[in-house]
């Protein structure tokens, strides 16, 4: 599934925010975790005391029982982000300068970028997941991914289906449900219909009690019309209290292939 969950620290950690979501993915997933901390990111009543932040990180995953691998760099933005490797999965959260996040969500639009999660400041339990099957791209492969990846983290799935028309909607509603049936997976459906995307997908999450949006990691063109003259950090910024999980194509075949061999182990 996932090297490593990297979580690039804000000023709530630890107690809150992108920290506490990472810890509760990493005891989820049983996957090992990593902090970046920039000093350029603290708020000035931290400027003279930059790495406390991080001592209260790792008291507090010593205390519970966690492992943590921290890295702190005086560098660029640029430079952390050239510390990650493809299979991890990075976290940040809304407390970051805009233009940080600006920066870092037009990296997660590259095709090699791993796997991005944006969290919000309020780190509820995840319960359930709602799993964005995009009709004019997501694929099958994806959708039994992200609903092993839901179940992997204890929580239910839904997946909404967006398109343009009714007829289109109900057409690619029934290739998902087929596409789970064959995996042996179950999640409730729904769809939505229109070329206002972003507010949406918000709307029915909130309306089913999801925490967390999962989808695959669109091409330009795709991004363009979900962003429909809006800013990357807007359409974000919208979800508000929403968690959203970008995942390229490639980790949605790893997380496939992967449980695959797991369960013909243990078999």
């Amino acid at each position: 599934m996932f090297g490593r969950l990297v979580v690039l620290l804000d000023d709530l950690a630890p107690g809150a925010g992108v920290f506490a979501q990472a810890v509760q993915w990493h005891r989820r997933l049983h996957v090992p975790l990593h902090a970046i901390a920039l000093p350029a990111w603290r708020q000035p009543s931290q400027a003279n005391d930059e790495e406390d932040p991080l001592r209260a990180c790792a008291a507090t995953c010593e205390h519970d029982g966690d492992a943590l691998d921290i890295t702190f760099t005086t560098g660029q933005l640029g430079d952390a982000w050239r510390l990650l490797h493809p299979d991890d999965l990075v976290l940040f959260g809304q407390r970051l300068p805009v233009e940080a996040r600006t920066w870092l969500q037009r990296q997660a639009l590259g095709s090699m970028a791993p796997a991005v999660l944006v969290c919000p400041d309020d780190c509820s339990p995840l319960t359930r997941v709602l799993v964005l099957d995009q009709a004019d791209h997501s694929t099958e492969t994806f959708l039994v991914g992200a609903v092993k990846l839901a179940a992997e983290l204890q929580a239910a799935a839904v997946v909404l289906t967006v398109a343009p028309t009714e007829k289109a909607a109900l057409a690619r509603q029934q290739k998902a449900r087929q596409a789970l049936r064959q995996a042996e997976l179950w999640a409730d459906c729904d769809f939505v219909v229109g070329s206002e995307v972003g507010a949406a997908v918000a709307h029915v999450a909130r309306w089913r009690r999801s925490q967390l949006i999962m989808l695959e990691r669109p091409n330009l063109s795709s991004w363009r019309r979900w962003l429909r003259g809006n800013t990357l950090t807007q359409r974000f910024d919208e979800m508000g209290s929403l968690a959203v999980l970008s995942l390229p194509n490639e980790r949605s075949r790893l997380i496939v292939s992967r449980s695959e061999v797991f369960a013909s182990a243990t078999r």
